[in-house]
Formats: structure tokens, C-alpha cells, sequence
């Protein structure tokens, strides 16, 4: 996946059942990706004591919102944030 798609997910995007991502990218073109069964089971971790609080702050539906607290970002991580994690 490429790391503009990452930082495009949305939380609507994880379908649980085919455990896949769908997301837009480059062109508008909607992409599927497969995820393996442990990345599937750490979502809801991460959603539940990660995600809440950034993307109630930022009001948003991306599956990795920039941190609350970090005043100079959007609602999404970056592609910069993305190289640096």
C-alpha cells in the first residue's frame, strides 16, 4: 500500500467480513487491499485506545488521524508523518 493510501483510510473503509481496505486513491480510483487476520483483530484496539480521542477532536473519519494535541496538522496524518513513523 502506498503511503498516500494510508493516510487516505477511512474507518468505514475496513470491511471485517472479506477483511479488506477500501480505499481512493491517486485518480479517485477506489482500491481494495487484503489485510491478514492480526491486523484485522488490532484495529478495534487501536480504535478503542488510540484513535477516539484525535478523531473526536478533529471530527474526522480517517482510520489514522493526526494526534489532538499537535496544533499544526489536519485532521489526517501526512505522508511526511507517515516517512517519520
Amino acid at each position: 500500500m502506498r503511503r498516500a493510501a494510508v493516510t487516505n483510510l477511512d474507518l468505514a473503509g475496513v470491511d471485517w467480513k472479506g477483511r479488506t481496505l477500501s480505499v481512493v486513491e491517486k485518480g479517485g480510483y477506489t482500491h481494495g487491499y487484503s489485510i491478514s487476520k492480526e491486523g484485522l483483530q488490532a484495529i478495534p484496539d487501536y480504535v478503542e485506545n488510540e484513535r477516539t480521542p484525535d478523531a473526536e477532536h478533529w471530527r474526522s473519519p480517517a482510520l489514522f488521524p493526526t494526534a489532538c494535541n499537535n496544533a499544526r496538522s489536519g485532521e489526517r496524518l501526512s505522508v511526511r508523518s507517515v516517512n517519520v513513523i
